[in-house]
């Protein structure tokens, strides 16, 4: 009786298992797009080569003090497994991790310096750039970038700290919905509000937990008061997600 279509035989089993992430593990380069042996006799063969404990991933993948660890494969570093620490690429809506980003940022400079030592190669990194610069990407990219740079730069004059990055930038108005902290609108650009402002004496700098995003109409109308002299109703509202802020960048 020939199989279902959703359905492939296990080449250890011999068990008819559904073709999906969950049952085979994807390959595309191979006739039928999945591996031969099902996960489970993957996961059987791993802890049958593996030493007890180690866990599976060919020796790439660790616990230790309750959290998962990955090596690099370049460098062989033990890092936390995470999106923080290594490149990530998605195959048939599965995660792979792959170089840690020290090893990616590392290969990315190699190549450039490679390219730009061959003068045909570094005029064509210049068109590159300048395709860039003038795409909507690299116009909103420096926007992003300014917000930030701007930032820091006000800071040289107070002395207080700036430890705000662009990434921690963007992962708080993405918490915030890429809306206005206090109106709730959601503006083409969003700027950085100090929540208790640069002109206070208890300053604590532009840091995670005192900035969120603001339109220009409410920043400009908050100016260099604090929230509960500005606007006292929606106190408990920015203290929540102030909250959730910290949370999240810890």
């Amino acid at each position: 009786m020939p199989l279902s279509p959703e359905l492939l035989p296990c080449s250890k089993c011999g068990a008819d298992k559904p073709a999906d992430a969950g049952h085979f593990q994807p390959r595309p380069g191979r006739p039928r797009g999945w591996s031969s042996a099902c996960l489970d006799c993957i996961r059987a063969a791993d802890r049958a080569r593996r030493p007890a404990g180690q866990g599976k991933g060919h020796g790439n993948r660790r616990q230790s003090n309750g959290q998962w660890e990955r090596r690099c494969s370049r460098c062989r570093s033990w890092q936390p497994e995470d999106t923080e620490h290594f490149a990530t690429k998605k195959q048939a809506g599965v995660t792979y991790y792959t170089w840690c980003h020290a090893c990616v940022r590392e290969h990315a400079r190699n190549r450039m310096r490679e390219r730009r030592t061959d003068p045909i190669e570094a005029q064509r990194v210049k068109d590159e750039r300048k395709r860039h610069r003038d795409s909507p990407q690299g116009r909103a990219w420096r926007r992003e970038r300014y917000v930030i740079d701007n930032a820091a730069q006000r800071q040289r004059h107070t002395g207080a700290p700036c430890t705000l990055t662009a990434a921690q930038w963007a992962g708080i108005r993405e918490l915030f919905g890429y809306c206005c902290a206090y109106c709730g609108c959601q503006p083409g650009q969003l700027e950085i509000d100090h929540v208790i402002p640069i002109s206070a004496d208890d300053y604590p700098g532009t840091i995670v937990g005192n900035v969120v995003p603001a339109c220009q109409e409410c920043n400009l109308s908050k100016a260099n008061k604090r929230v509960e002299q500005w606007r006292p109703d929606i106190v408990p509202r920015v203290r929540d997600l102030l909250a959730a802020t910290v949370s999240n960048a810890c």
